[in-house]
């Protein structure tokens, strides 16, 4: 039961109301009044209540009743005796806490029903206050002591507090965090641990855990803490993670919804994810974090023991929940906006980088400085695709990786790869384990999760303008994610698309600042390619410019010399600072092996990054570039009209140095500078090459001209041969026709020759000419292996003629002198080649057309035999007879002497000898007397033998011949000397078999008339007569049999007659027997005369002279001799089935053609070939009821085919009203023997007829080709047109069209229409895809014959073109159709289309194959008109340019004439004024001008000649005008009415009497002299033409003039010359006399070290004469000044040879002793004059007896230094210890004293150590102690030290060192370097106001290491920089005298510096604050040093 004071709860606040209040202003200042006024009542009752406590700690209540407290029901009180035990409860509280019954709960129990429960029983033991739960109320509860008389008490009173309630203070300790406000700007794990603190409290627990939901990710993150509530408790973060379902809070999520668990074994599927080895859990209570509809998290407690919660402990956590919910959500909201809050800001500080960073890698940093901020992970940075080199570059600095791993960070994208495609699609790459993708192995860059290390990693892709920068890396999460969320994705995408944006514009800047100055360059190089400038200016200063651009280190052009024989380096052209010299003689001729691979010959561009690593670079390249120590390079060929004319190289001393928009520049500017170059060698074309482009082009004309009329092939060679002797001026040669079958070698066989006789076996250079179809030209026999028919022969061209794909021939010309053929003569020669071959085209079609009319001639022969044989044999012949003329025709036919025919005897099996012809009498009664088996003869008939049914067995193969087969060798005719010669071994034989398939016999012929094999019609032929022969043996079989069976049935007969008076006894029986011989009898006459009849019927049908007359004598034949009634004729061809012709009697009404379509037998035995024969319809049900034979009452039915090949078969179907007589097995054999016998008949005659047929198309294809003898395509047309009309009996119309470019196919001929002009109106696009039959046909190159054509589908054409179709041919449409298309060589040239409109399929096979014939040689005809066309059109266009060329050359001729008056008069005089005049005056004339004037700039004095018509004294404005823009433009203008051009402001205000004007500038290099102006009144007075003579008129009067002026100023000078040299010969007087008279020794070389002067003092000190030395190089005398002067000696050398290793101003001087003692002080001083080294000037002093002075003084204060030394040291010592208080207090003034003196001493002290080191150098008692050293340690060292000393005197100074990473090693006395480095760096420290800088930088040089010590202090005043290194030289700067110092330090630093054979120097502007810089060299150590 719930207390009366609780209410309900209506919600829980929403995170906006806890974090953000909503109300206005005054509502704000009203609340604040009222809190402030509850705050001060809150305040006055709290003491109130503090002080009544105290009053009434203890009360004695005397009379208390407890059970007046257990009767109360409103108020909730607790009385607790001492000890613990409850005495009294009232009722409220039992409602509150749950406590049912009476009695009183332990105070154990009680506790645990109050949370926290520790608090709670504190109050019960002592007075207090605290604030509680239970249940879901929240109490305040209060205690106080009672004293009774029963004893101690505690009371305790309960409230139910409301929210908002007051808390009483004290009540913070025990009070729940959440119960109160918690702060808002608290972090999560803070307020997570704080609330975990509180439950604690509240519910006693060993774990108490908090999981927060991560949408993302979508697991729940938990956070724990475990065991009791301690001061150092810690927040674990545990690495797990809980999925929805996995664990309790997994279930709480899912679920969301309580879960109380008393025994967690009870529930192993969802153990919490913790150690249970190390906290055993037994029990679990959680809840889940629900605000609105969404999921924060869980809370959840654990504890060891089971049953360890109860449904209390879960009231306390659905009590705390909400506030902690939201308390969390508000944390995780504030966290994400804050979060988002620095996503904005670092995103907003991305737009400041491109406008703040020029520099690309500063932006990569500041990019990369942005986003780390955003994104937790170890790796970030840009990978960037190069497309140069197609690789994706990590770019510096990436986030993480170290520099120098970078270089080794880049991915290869090759080309159609994965990766590229991932680019080019701009794919997201999100991975959890990079290591391990498969996708990353695909994509190739699995390498570089490898090097770095990467786990989870994405790629965002870097979109710019629709392509692929790179991608944005992030990889390896600092937070222990696994992966990428959403949240980041998506941050990471907007980071990407920003800083896309930011590098895109990037590259653009500086890709626009390239193009700027590419753009300039290549504007520069093509205004200089576009000048007046020569060739070397143009390529010279062009580099120059490309070059800088570039920054190039070196460039140089190769150029192709006149004769295109060698490729040089052009001289001029040479940039750079390396010695030209070395590379100036550098060539490479054109046909050595290595040019095909250069620039020029390969004409490709090149790029090498590293020059070391390149492999394909040839030697010449190599040897050259190795010179120039390049290590990278670009190359661009030039190239004009497909031929490179030479090359540009730019290179530098660096790797990788251009890229490919390097090359795309290079290859722009090349353009230019390849026209320039060929423009130079345009020049020196001459009329020859004209010439000889004229005969080339007549020889192609007078042959093409020979092959249109002519087919003699010989002829047309030798034309050929002739034409290309002339034209390539050979010697001799010769052209080689092959026969186009190959030899059994595989070589080609020679089948026509002109010229050279022809070699028996090709060279190998022949040989490669065929194989690879190129010209071989071989300039110098002798380099070669080749060899020729004949001596003196220094050159040979070999050319290949091909013909359909096969080579057929060559052209080989021969010439008496080295090198004789050029490029020309190569290629005319390969158009003769051309020409070759097509006149072989031309032969073979025509020797085809021979062979094919001979072959049909002799077919037409052997048939016309046939015939004659077939004509003689008769039925009842004689055997003997008949083989007789068939012996005959086989010897006419196959031209063979001998014929032997065999007859099988089958008793015996033995082949007789039946019939020999052409068989001398002795071999024919040999043969007769040996019979071979035919088992013998059939063993030799192998298959490989056999041809058709003939045997053929060549001696050379025969196979052993059987022992009883006698072969008789007949005699042979003399031998022949032929090819493929007959054998007289040789075997050729037919054997013979009849119908069933039996041996008949053999036939056999031998001794061939004309020594030769058989051929394949001989064959063909001997195998038909072979046939008649079996024919004619089965005949005569069949006739003996019968002829036996007569005899035999006589004899029977007349035996029965004699025995028949002996039977009458037995008359019945004898009359059966006597009737059944009877019927034998009559059966077998009748047999006889159905085979007569059937003899009959084959002999008649054999007379015939065609296949239908055959067909119908045969069926009259059945008709009359059968007595049948009607006889159907049919035929069986690809065509179909057709019903040819009915004979015989049908009834009227009657139509066999329409039921033929039905199935019957005629159309049956067409189908299947076999024989119907049917004496009863009745009792034949398949035909019973045939529409056909019921219609033609039909009883009885013969139906015999007869199949001439497989594609053709003839039917005879005879009829009869009556039955047969039965047939019976003989009468089919009767039947089957006549049908074989007219097959053959009707064969005969189909071969004939097609012979006939091939001749008469034979000699239509020879009329045709003699009709295509014209040259003009439509005579050729209408030639075809006309051809097919008449070989096409069908074609009713027929039209060409040939292809056109722009209107398609065009009929251009027509034939069988009435309206030609409509037809040829009608145009066929030539559409790919287009279904349209012409075009179809075009594109496919195939013949298509239509038998049933679909107009509308075929022509679907355009209305227009349809009605001009319609008028063409008067409304009809094609049935069929044939389209042939017009071919050569495989290219479609046009279509032909034949038309029939009345049946359809009316074109054949046949006639198909004939148009192709006639289509194939009309476009060979074409080809030659249009090659004929051609070369005509070339002829004339020639003649046209020969024409322009010779007015050209006639114009030149008089400009050139022009031109030499003029230099003559130029030349003429030195008076400018005349000669001017004069060269005017030409001008006019030449011209035409009426006057003309030269203006000069600058000059008031002009010079006019001709008419007035401008202003006679001096030019006017617009004469000036027009002058001054001309010389200011530098470009000649022509001005064709003055008065119309807008160019000019003058015309409208001035009043001119010309109207034309041309004006030239006169130029002299880049300075503009003036211009020539001429002017003429007319308008358009001035060609264009007249401006190159203008040009060198004007380019000779400003030489003139500028010659003129020099003279003026030669002479002027020679003037001054004059003077100046007698001033000059006095000034040398009086200096020679001074250096003779100088006490100083002079010694005076040139730029070669020779020695020039040598003066007396010199050769005194030096003890030589001057005679000796004078003339001779210095380095002769080098012993002469011994071994001390070897470093001035290598001064001198090195000035001379490397002028640039001398510094500016730099002047040597040196001390050397003599070997005999004396000490020699050398200045040396170079001569310069404007930069160049002339020489050097040394002064020789002999300071002997100074340095001995010197050394004497040095020595003295040596020792005084010494003697100082002592008693310094003991000043110093004895003042220290006075200051340290030896003697006493000391005071102020006393210690100042000490100090000063100290501070002397000390300075003192510095000076004699100076002193000291100063005199041993000069003494020269310093040994350097020389080794090898580390000089970055000892600069290290001394700046440390100097640093130290900064700090120590509070001076701020700022020191850095630059240092290489690769340092050599220095040889030096590492102590002295220490005393130079730390003299320079002390002074820079000294000298430097405070925060200045020091910087020390060591630089690398060739042989040496150069150290500089910069400062940015006071500097040094030039006025004291000759002292700076004079000893005890201080400066006079406040700075200096304010440090201590002795002025030795520079000194002595010089000393040592020289001492290690370097060099010391410094810079000093003098200004404050720009500081001084020292510089000292010391020499590198070298191993071999």
């Amino acid at each position: 039961m719930k207390s009366p004071n609780w209410q309900p709860r209506t919600g829980a606040r929403t995170p906006s109301n806890t974090l953000i209040p909503h109300m206005n202003s005054p509502t704000l200042i009203a609340g604040i009044l009222i809190a402030a006024l509850g705050l001060t009542f809150w305040l006055i009752a709290r003491i109130f209540i503090r002080i009544q406590d105290r009053s009434r700690t203890r009360h004695e209540w005397k009379f208390f009743n407890p059970s007046w407290i257990e009767n109360t029901s409103d108020d909730m009180v607790i009385i607790i005796e001492s000890g613990g035990r409850i005495v009294s409860l009232s009722t409220g509280a039992r409602e509150l806490l749950n406590i049912e019954g009476e009695e009183f709960p332990n105070l154990e129990n009680l506790a645990r029903r109050l949370r926290p429960s520790e608090p709670f029983l504190a109050l019960c033991t002592s007075p207090g206050y605290g604030k509680f739960v239970a249940g879901m109320q929240d109490l305040e509860v209060e205690s106080h002591a009672v004293t009774l008389p029963s004893g101690e008490y505690m009371l305790l009173t309960l409230r139910n507090l409301q929210p908002g309630g007051i808390i009483r203070e004290g009540a913070g300790q025990t009070s729940p965090s959440f119960l109160g406000v918690m702060p808002a700007d608290m972090d999560l794990e803070p307020k997570l641990l704080m609330i975990l603190q509180d439950l604690q409290k509240l519910v006693l627990a060993d774990i108490y855990e908090l999981t927060i939901w991560d949408p993302e990710k979508e697991y729940l993150v938990p956070f724990r803490v475990i065991g009791q509530s301690s001061e150092d408790i810690q927040l674990e973060k545990p690495f797990n993670r809980y999925r929805l379902g996995e664990g309790f809070p997994g279930a709480l999520a899912e679920e969301r919804a309580p879960l109380l668990i008393q025994d967690v074994e009870a529930r192993s599927d969802q153990l919490p994810a913790i150690d249970r080895t190390v906290m055993p859990l037994r029990s679990y209570l959680g809840i889940p974090l629900v605000l609105g509809d969404e999921l924060i998290g869980t809370m959840g407690i654990g504890s060891v023991t089971r049953g360890a919660f109860h449904q209390d402990d879960l009231d306390i956590l659905q009590r705390i929940s909400p506030p902690a919910t939201v308390a969390i959500y508000n944390t995780l909201l504030l966290k994400r906006q804050q979060r988002r809050t620095a996503e904005l800001s670092e995103l907003a500080g991305l737009a400041q980088v491109f406008t703040t960073v020029t520099n690309p890698q500063t932006m990569y940093q500041r990019l990369v400085d942005s986003l780390a901020p955003l994104m937790p992970v170890e790796i970030l940075g840009f990978l960037i695709y190069n497309e140069s080199n197609r690789h994706l570059e990590g770019r510096a600095p990436i986030r993480g990786l170290p520099e120098n791993f970078l270089e080794l960070y880049s991915a290869e994208v090759p080309p159609n790869s994965p990766l590229e495609a991932a680019l080019l699609e701009q794919d997201l790459l999100v991975t959890t384990n990079a290591l391990g993708d498969p996708q990353w192995q695909l994509l190739g860059i699995d390498h570089l999760a490898r090097g770095a290390s990467l786990r989870d990693t994405v790629l965002i892709p870097l979109k710019a303008g629709g392509h692929a920068l790179g991608y944005l890396q992030a990889s390896n999460h600092t937070d222990g994610s696994t992966s990428f969320s959403r949240d980041e994705l998506h941050l990471l995408m907007i980071v990407a698309n920003q800083a896309a944006a930011i590098i895109e514009n990037s590259y653009l800047v500086q890709q626009s600042r390239q193009r700027a100055n590419r753009a300039e360059a290549l504007r520069r190089v093509t205004s200089l390619a576009s000048s007046a400038a020569t060739t070397d200016e143009i390529l010279k200063f062009s580099i120059q410019e490309l070059a800088r651009l570039l920054q190039a280190d070196y460039a140089f052009a190769l150029v192709l010399d006149e004769d295109r024989k060698s490729l040089g380096i052009h001289f001029p052209s040479i940039f750079g600072n390396n010695d030209s010299n070395n590379i100036s003689m550098a060539s490479l001729p054109t046909d050595d092996a290595q040019f095909p691979f250069t620039l020029t010959g390969s004409q490709s561009s090149r790029i090498i990054d590293q020059l070391v690593k390149e492999q394909a670079v040839i030697p010449f390249y190599q040897q050259l570039f190795s010179l120039l120590k390049l290590q990278s390079l670009i190359g661009v060929p030039l190239i004009v009209r497909d031929e490179g004319v030479g090359e540009v190289w730019f290179g530098s001393i660096q790797p990788s140095t251009f890229n490919q928009t390097d090359l795309q520049t290079m290859i722009t500017a090349a353009g230019q500078l390849a026209g320039v170059v060929e423009q130079s060698f345009l020049v020196a074309q001459t009329d020859e090459s004209l010439r000889r482009q004229v005969e080339q082009l007549t020889a192609l004309t007078r042959i093409s001209r020979e092959l249109g009329t002519s087919l003699d092939l010989k002829s047309i060679l030798q034309l050929v041969y002739s034409e290309a002797l002339r034209i390539t001026r050979a010697d001799s040669g010769s052209i080689l026709l092959f026969d186009l079958s190959r030899s059994e070698s595989g070589l080609p066989i020679i089948r026509y020759s002109v010229g050279d006789s022809s070699p028996k076996v090709l060279s190998e250079l022949e040989q490669q000419a065929l194989s690879t179809v190129e010209p071989v030209d071989v300039p110098e026999i002798s380099e070669s292996s080749m060899t020729t028919s004949h001596g003196g022969v220094e050159s040979t061209l070999i050319v290949p003629i091909h013909f359909r794909g096969k080579p057929a021939g060559l052209v080989l010309l021969h010439a008496h002198s080295a090198r004789r053929f050029d490029e020309e003569s190569i290629e005319i020669t390969r158009s003769l080649a051309a020409q070759a071959a097509v006149a072989l085209g031309n032969a073979f079609e025509y020797e085809e057309q021979l062979r094919r009319g001979e072959l049909l001639k002799r077919q037409l022969e052997i048939l016309t035999k046939l015939f004659q044989v077939s004509q003689v044999l008769r039925p009842g012949q004689p055997l003997e007879q008949s083989l007789a003329a068939i012996a005959s025709a086989i010897q006419e036919v196959t031209r063979f002497q001998a014929v032997l025919i065999n007859r099988l005897n089958l008793s015996t099996n033995m082949l007789e000898r039946v019939y020999g012809l052409g068989i001398p009498e002795e071999s024919w009664r040999e043969l007769k007397e040996h019979t071979p088996p035919w088992r013998g003869i059939e063993s030799l008939l192998k298959p490989e033998f056999r041809y058709g049914n003939v045997y053929f067995i060549p001696a050379d193969l025969a196979p052993v011949i059987p022992e009883d087969v006698h072969l008789y060798a007949i005699p042979q005719l003399a031998e022949l000397e032929v090819e493929d010669a007959w054998d007289p071994d040789d075997f050729l034989v037919v054997p013979l078999y009849d119908s069933q398939g039996h041996p008949l016999g053999t036939v056999g012929i031998d001794v061939p008339l004309d020594g030769r094999r058989p051929d394949r019609p001989t064959l063909e032929a001997l195998d038909l007569l072979a046939f008649q022969v079996a024919l004619v043996m089965e005949n005569n079989r069949h006739v003996n049999e019968l002829e036996q069976n007569l005899e035999l049935t006589s004899l029977q007969a007349r035996q029965a007659m004699a025995s028949l008076e002996i039977t009458q006894r037995n008359l019945p029986q004898l009359l059966n027997r006597n009737l059944e011989q009877t019927i034998a009898v009559r059966h077998l006459a009748s047999t006889n005369e159905r085979l007569l009849t059937g003899l009959k019927i084959a002999e008649e049908a054999a007379r015939q002279d065609n296949l239908l007359q055959v067909l119908r004598t045969v069926a009259d034949e059945l008709l009359g001799s059968l007595g049948m009634q009607t006889a159907l004729i049919g035929e069986q061809s690809p065509d179909g089935i057709r019903l040819l012709e009915v004979a015989g009697i049908t009834e009227p009404g009657v139509n066999p053609q329409a039921l033929f379509g039905q199935r019957n037998p005629l159309r049956q035995v067409l189908l299947d070939r076999k024989p119907i024969l049917t004496a009863s319809l009745d009792q034949c049900l398949e035909w019973k009821n045939n529409p056909m034979l019921h219609s033609l009452n039909t009883r009885g039915m013969l139906a015999l085919p007869f199949a001439i090949s497989d594609q053709r078969c003839f039917g005879i179907l005879a009829t009869s009203q009556n039955e047969l007589p039965e047939i019976t097995i003989e009468d089919e054999q009767i039947y089957d023997r006549l049908i074989r016998q007219v097959t053959v008949t009707l064969q005969n005659r189909n071969l004939l007829e097609e012979t006939n047929r091939h001749l008469h198309e034979v000699n239509l294809l020879l009329e045709f080709t003699r009709r295509l003898g014209s040259l003009e395509q439509i005579d050729i047309l209408n030639a075809l047109l006309e051809g097919v009309m008449e070989v096409l009996p069908a074609a009713q119309s027929a039209w060409i069209a040939l292809a056109d470019e722009e209107n398609g196919l065009t009929p251009l001929v027509a034939a069988g229409f009435l309206a030609k002009a409509d037809l040829l109106a009608i145009r066929f696009p030539l559409d790919e895809g287009s279904k349209l039959f012409p075009v179809r046909i075009f594109h496919s190159g195939k013949v298509q014959r239509i038998a049933d054509l679909n107009f509308a589908s075929e022509y679907a054409l355009p209305v227009d073109d349809l009605l001009h179709y319609r008028i063409a041919t008067g409304g009809r449409l094609p049935l069929a159709t044939l389209g042939v298309p017009l071919q050569l060589f495989g290219n479609s040239m046009g279509v032909l289309v034949i038309d029939q409109y009345s049946i359809s399929g009316a074109f054949t096979a046949d006639d198909e194959t004939l148009v192709i014939s006639l289509a194939q040689q009309t476009s060979l005809a074409l080809e030659n008109a249009s090659l004929f066309a051609e070369t005509v059109r070339l002829k004339q266009d020639l003649e046209v340019r020969v024409d322009e060329r010779t007015a050209e050359l006639t114009r030149e001729h008089e400009n050139s004439q022009t031109l030499l008056r003029l230099s003559n008069e130029l030349s003429a005089s030195l008076d400018i004024d005349q000669v001017l005049m004069r060269t005017l005056e030409i001008l006019n004339a030449t011209t035409g001008a009426e006057q003309s004037l030269i203006w000069l700039v600058g000059n008031s004095k002009h010079y006019l000649s001709g008419e007035s018509l401008t202003n006679p004294s001096i030019a006017g404005a617009l004469e000036v005008e027009i002058a001054d823009w001309a010389a200011r433009e530098r470009t000649c203008v022509v001005v064709d009415d003055l008065t119309a051009d807008e160019r000019w402001t003058c015309p409208q205000t001035h009043e001119s009497n010309y109207s034309s004007v041309i004006a030239v500038p006169l130029l002299m290099g880049q300075d503009a002299l003036g211009a020539l102006l001429l002017f003429q009144r007319s308008k358009n007075a001035f060609q264009v033409e007249q401006i190159d003579l203008l040009k060198a008129a004007a380019r000779q009067i400003s030489i003139t003039i500028n010659n003129s002026e020099l003279f003026n100023l030669i002479r002027d000078q020679a003037e001054n010359m004059g003077v100046m040299l007698r001033r000059q010969q006095m000034e040398s007087s009086r200096m020679e006399s001074i250096l003779n008279a100088v006490a100083d020794g002079v010694l005076v070389t040139d730029a070669k070290n020779r020695v020039t002067l040598f003066n007396p003092s010199a050769e005194k000190i030096l003890k030589i004469s001057s005679d000796e030395i004078v003339g001779n190089p210095l380095d002769k005398f080098r012993g002469l000044f011994g071994s001390s002067a070897q470093m001035w000696l290598g001064t001198i050398r090195s000035w001379l040879n490397y002028p640039k290793t001398r510094l500016p101003g730099e002047i040597y001087s040196e001390q050397i002793e003599l070997d005999n003692g004396q000490i020699i002080a050398i200045q040396l001083a170079p001569v310069i004059w404007k930069k160049i080294l002339l020489g050097t000037v040394t002064t020789f002093r002999d300071i002997t007896h100074e340095v001995q002075v010197d050394r004497l003084k040095s020595e003295f204060v040596a020792n005084v230094s010494h003697e100082l030394r002592t008693p310094m040291t003991s000043i110093k010592g004895y003042v220290d210890i006075m200051l340290m208080g030896a003697a006493g207090q000391l005071n102020e003034q006393q210690k100042h004293f000490l100090e000063v003196v100290k501070s002397s001493s000390e300075r003192l002290t510095i000076l004699i150590n100076d002193l000291l080191d100063l005199s041993r150098v000069e003494t020269g008692r310093v040994q350097l102690m020389m080794q090898q050293i580390d000089l970055v340690d000892i600069m290290e060292n001394v700046v440390n030290e100097m640093r130290t000393r900064s700090n120590d005197e509070n001076k701020p100074i700022t020191f850095t060192m630059d240092v290489p990473q690769q340092m050599p090693a220095i040889l030096g006395d590492p102590e002295r370097i220490d005393q130079i480095i730390g003299n320079l760096v002390r002074n820079g420290y000294l000298y430097t106001q405070e925060g200045g800088h020091v910087s020390i930088r060591i630089q690398l040089l060739d042989n040496e290491v150069q150290v500089d010590v910069q400062d940015d202090g006071v500097g040094i005043d030039p006025r004291n920089h000759s002292r700076i290194f004079e000893r005890f030289y201080r400066g006079d700067h406040p700075l200096v005298l304010a440090s201590a110092g002795t002025g030795l330090g520079l000194a002595m630093a010089k000393t040592l510096v020289e001492m290690h054979r370097g060099r010391i120097w410094f810079r000093s502007s003098g200004v404050p604050g720009e500081g001084s810089a020292f510089s000292f060299t010391l020499p590198i150590h070298r191993m071999e040093e």
